[in-house]
């Protein structure tokens, strides 16, 4: 096991952010396939599966911040993903982070191929749309400093989320213009729209397929991905109960305490 690994495993286990000042890997690929011996030493431990992707940095700010030309991904597990309304553990959590997203769910499998998916295939391997609540969530002490390497080997910042009802009947939807807001404890603390995932949500989507792609990994039907926050980030120090709108999309409710 890689030193990393060892050292974002123990954060886990002894609830002790660590801070950066770590050796990290020489690259985005390397990074990854730290990631990937995060995710099967995390699995040995937790149980579970590996059930889809969240995908972070969808914000040009985020991308220039992270001096990244394209989005990172980090994986969905099982053990993270909970049905609305989910009642979760504040202490489980180091940051807490509160987003809002669009979930898309594959009906069939898209296998690596040669040439790039467009968004219209994409979209026509989707069975169904799944509004989301993410909790973010970072192992490390400084997080919002972190290189997205780390960020990488970090899960993603995956933490956990929480999923409304399926809606399958999606394509009328106009993501872009979706109109989205989160409330704490019956306050509006953020408001957005799906543009803000670069643009739309669907190529987000796209792009995440295509990277799999280049890496020979395909997308599998039933695996859910998770596009990137249509409100801005809110770290949730103490928890509270959370109401994310997405309009004809539904609400999901997530309490953390």
């Amino acid at each position: 096991m890689t030193a990393l690994v060892s050292d974002l495993l123990r954060a886990r286990e002894t609830r002790a952010a660590i801070a950066d000042a770590i050796e990290l890997p020489a690259s985005l690929a390397a990074a990854y396939a730290v990631q990937d011996e995060h995710i099967g030493e995390l699995l040995a431990r937790i149980g579970g599966t590996r059930i889809g992707y969240k995908i972070g940095a969808t914000t040009q700010a985020a991308l220039d911040a992270l001096g990244l030309a394209r989005p990172f991904h980090g994986p969905i597990l099982s053990a993270a993903a909970h049905a609305s309304p989910a009642h979760l553990s504040r202490s489980s959590f180091f940051v807490a982070i509160a987003e809002t997203e669009i979930g898309f769910r594959f009906g069939r499998d898209l296998p690596p191929r040669a040439a790039p998916y467009d968004l219209e295939t994409v979209a026509a391997a989707v069975a169904e749309i799944v509004p989301i609540i993410e909790v973010a969530d970072s192992r490390m002490r400084d997080w919002q400093k972190a290189d997205a390497r780390l960020i990488v080997a970090d899960l993603g910042y995956a933490g956990a989320v929480v999923t409304g009802a399926p809606v399958r009947d999606w394509r009328a939807v106009d993501l872009p213009s979706l109109a989205v807001t989160l409330e704490a404890d019956g306050r509006e603390i953020a408001k957005g729209a799906g543009a803000a995932v670069l643009g739309n949500p669907l190529a987000c989507l796209t792009g995440l397929v295509n990277d799999l792609s280049a890496a020979g990994q395909p997308v599998r039907a039933g695996e859910l991905v998770s596009s990137g926050t249509c409100t801005p980030p809110h770290p949730s120090a103490m928890g509270g109960h959370f109401v994310a709108r997405f309009g004809p999309l539904g609400t999901v409710e997530l309490t953390l305490d």
